[in-house]
């Protein structure tokens, strides 16, 4: 009966707020331990595929490939740049059409 009493006594609004605060705080709380783990499950992702690939030697074919598409890519990057602005660089004459 004692605890009846003093409930109704009580300001029903503030135990809404404390409610509705404690919900807040273990949802913010549920969210921050979510986060890490993902943060964890990347880092050792991140390290799995880091050990990978220096697990497995690269052979010289596979070099040379990978050379002549980093140069491929590189000379593509050249060209977009001199066509985007034009008038630059060494080969101004050329690229202005004289």
């Amino acid at each position: 009966g004692y605890l009846i009493d003093y409930w109704q006594e009580m300001d029903s609004h503030l135990f809404l707020f404390i409610g509705l605060f404690a919900g807040l705080a273990a949802s913010f709380y549920y969210l921050l331990r979510r986060v890490s783990e993902l943060q964890k499950q990347g880092e050792e992702q991140d390290r799995k595929f880091r050990e990978r690939r220096r697990s497995i030697p690269e052979s010289n074919d596979e070099r040379i490939n990978r050379l002549e598409r980093e140069i491929d890519e590189t000379a593509r990057r050249i060209g977009d740049a001199s066509r985007r602005y034009p008038g630059r660089g060494s080969d101004s004459n050329e690229a202005d059409g004289s």
